[in-house]
């Protein structure tokens, strides 16, 4: 998990117990925090940047051009890339 990721948990801890869905920016948003939230029962919903190592491959090696969009669907969860 990057550490900006890690950092951001770590202050929140006392709102993982809570019924919330987090809003997340790109720059503390990955894959390893949304799964971590799950496990907590808790929803994620952001954007992340695609260069990021956590980023599934096959999302990273997307070329997108203006309006396309791909998705990407793992168990229930749904990652979704937009250009």
């Amino acid at each position: 998990m990057p550490n900006a990721t890690a950092i951001l948990l770590q202050l929140s801890e006392h709102l993982l117990h809570k019924d919330y869905t987090w809003w997340v920016d790109n720059y503390y948003n990955s894959e390893g925090m949304a799964k971590f939230l799950k496990s907590c029962t808790r929803g994620c919903v952001g954007t992340v940047k695609a260069n990021r190592k956590a980023v599934a491959k096959n999302l990273q090696e997307i070329k997108l051009q203006t309006d396309d969009a791909v998705t990407q669907l793992d168990g229930p969860d749904c990652f979704l890339e937009m250009a």
